[in-house]
């Protein structure tokens, strides 16, 4: 049941008590829009000097950072890393136009990603998986569309708890096992994962790079022990509150002085601009 947008973001005024002033046609007109349309009601009441700019700050910060994840959910897929960013663009403008939930997570994700890759690899080459994965996003949208349509949410309520703790925590193990891998700089043409290649291929575990190693442990020493030292200096602090966009900061800038030298793997090239409308049938 999709929730007020009263209850998410803060209104100057009440809605409640201005619509008692229209008259009853008028009223469920805009009653009708609320409901389709939630940013119609919230966005004219909204305080811009007291959320204006924190909003776009963040927005900004997210951005940055949304521009790697997405890349590397790509790679999750198994397809173009391009397609992780243009993932990224009409969805959070379509929320924030139709959607109430101001703690939604609407972009990629590493759990849907990791599974779609175990279903796209067994297609040939990067571009016949790239357009399967247009389609089978495509499907998938449509089902859950059809499921908001006849409201189906219901159906989560016979998932118990236990089943989804266990589902949680199994993915967060799987998305952590998957970047192993190019944590220690194994090659991509490397056969499975980082436990497979360990049972199956042991002797593919000298293709590691220790400059990647280094690279990985100094990239999650920085995370966890900023956050500690943000009390010292007011550098340090802004460093803490903004950790993840200048570990990507610094780690593109190390990447791009020594990555040849140290034989660190990049992403590489990325196209330019947005890629033509085309149905992804054919």
């Amino acid at each position: 049941m999709t929730a007020p947008a009263n209850d998410y973001f803060p209104l100057a005024d009440s809605p409640e008590r201005a619509s008692k002033l229209l008259p009853p046609m008028r009223k469920q007109y805009l009653e009708a829009l609320y409901k389709i349309m939630p940013i119609t009601e919230w966005l004219p009441s909204y305080q811009w000097r007291e959320y204006g700019l924190k909003d776009i700050s963040g927005g900004l910060t997210l951005g940055c950072i949304l521009v790697a994840q997405s890349l590397a959910h790509a790679d999750l897929c198994k397809v173009s890393l391009i397609n992780g960013p243009y993932s990224c663009i009409a969805p959070p403008v379509l929320y924030s136009l139709f959607g109430t939930c101001v703690h939604s997570s609407v972009g990629t994700g590493g759990l849907v990603s990791l599974l779609t890759g175990e279903q796209l690899v067994r297609y040939g080459n990067l571009e016949e998986r790239t357009h399967a994965g247009a389609v089978f996003t495509l499907l998938v949208g449509l089902v859950i569309t059809l499921m908001g349509i006849f409201r189906l949410a219901f159906l989560v309520r016979f998932l118990s708890k236990p089943a989804l703790s266990g589902f949680i925590t199994a993915s967060a193990i799987l998305i952590m096992a998957s970047q192993l891998k190019p944590m220690i700089g194994l090659p991509k043409s490397d056969t499975g994962g980082i436990f497979e290649i360990a049972w199956l291929h042991p002797n593919e575990l000298h293709d590691f790079s220790p400059a990647t190693v280094v690279l990985s442990v100094c990239s999650l020493v920085f995370l966890k022990g900023i956050k500690k030292l943000k009390s010292y200096h007011w550098i340090l602090k802004c460093m803490g509150e903004f950790k993840e966009l200048c570990l990507l900061g610094i780690s593109a800038l190390a990447a791009r002085r020594f990555a040849e030298h140290f034989k660190i793997q990049l992403v590489g090239d990325v196209p330019s601009g947005l890629p033509e409308l085309a149905w992804p049938i054919r």
